[in-house]
């Protein structure tokens, strides 16, 4: 790449994060463990009409499960602060805290991101209701 096509690029990446800065004027950049740079901001919390959900760790069964609210404003994505607010441990299906909803509503998430994260919850135990079904029918056949 050329020097001036990156400084142009760089200007316009600065202009856009002026734009961001002006709209959510508490925002601020946050490195996960992984390296990861995100935006965030706590003006934002209460506007989120998006999530996104992980776990801290892919290796282990038990590993706190987060939910990530964010809303996309000027094609990027400002999470909520805090970004991730953990609802529970292992997957979906067998270990969401009870008080999940209100957790949520402490940190000033948004009615939109909360139903969504309902709409996840119980279709993921909907599914995993109709595995142990299968699982426990007579034409299920293990492969081992």
């Amino acid at each position: 790449m050329n020097i001036d096509q990156k400084i142009k690029e760089m200007k316009q990446t600065a202009e856009k994060l002026e734009r961001i800065k002006q709209q959510f004027p508490d925002l601020k950049e946050h490195k996960d463990r992984w390296g990861k740079i995100t935006l965030q901001a706590k003006s934002v919390n209460e506007k989120c009409t998006n999530i996104a959900f992980c776990h801290s760790c892919g290796c282990c069964s038990d590993s706190p499960f987060y939910a990530n609210p964010y809303l996309v404003f000027e094609g990027e994505k400002i999470y909520s602060d805090p970004a991730q607010i953990c609802i529970g441990e292992g997957s979906y299906t067998n270990k969401i805290d009870e008080d999940w909803e209100e957790t949520l509503k402490s940190k000033g998430i948004s009615q939109q991101a909360i139903d969504s994260v309902r709409k996840e919850i119980l279709q993921e135990m909907k599914e995993y209701e109709e595995h142990e079904k299968a699982i426990d029918s007579e034409d299920y056949q293990d492969y081992d």
